[in-house]
């Protein structure tokens, strides 16, 4: 990822202030949170029964949108946080991760990872033009 976004800001493909948002992101709370939840959805692929990936992805995200609630209304976490858990663990995510392979990228589709889809879909065009010579 490193050496994508070096090549990117070389080529002009992205800002230096985007690159700096999203390593600003990854470094707070918020992107380790995003990131955590990722790699869950990656986890729940090794489930050795049929579907047992898309059902722990949907599990998961439901339990933990669930104990969002449970802990706002305990007091646990303030309204903030709480507002974030559920855009984090929103019903698209819950959609998402019951399809198959795609589903294990649900969270990148969450609210709180703007930041990323900004950056990502400009690299990923700018990769895609490069290897098979198109503009996007």
């Amino acid at each position: 990822m490193e050496e994508t976004l070096q090549k990117g800001l070389k080529e002009g493909i992205i800002q230096p202030e985007e690159e700096g948002e999203l390593r600003d992101f990854f470094r707070g709370e918020e992107g380790k949170a995003l990131f955590r939840n990722f790699l869950i959805h990656v986890a729940t692929n090794f489930i050795p029964v049929p579907f047992g990936g898309n059902v722990g992805r949907v599990v998961w995200t439901s339990f933990s949108r669930a104990r969002a609630w449970w802990d706002f209304k305990r007091g646990k976490v303030d309204a903030e946080r709480y507002h974030y858990l559920r855009e984090l663990h929103s019903p698209l995510v819950i959609f998402i991760g019951i399809l198959p392979t795609i589903g294990t990228y649900a969270y990148f589709f969450s609210r709180p990872a703007d930041p990323v889809r900004r950056v990502a879909s400009k690299l990923l065009r700018w990769l895609i033009s490069q290897r098979w010579g198109r503009s996007g």
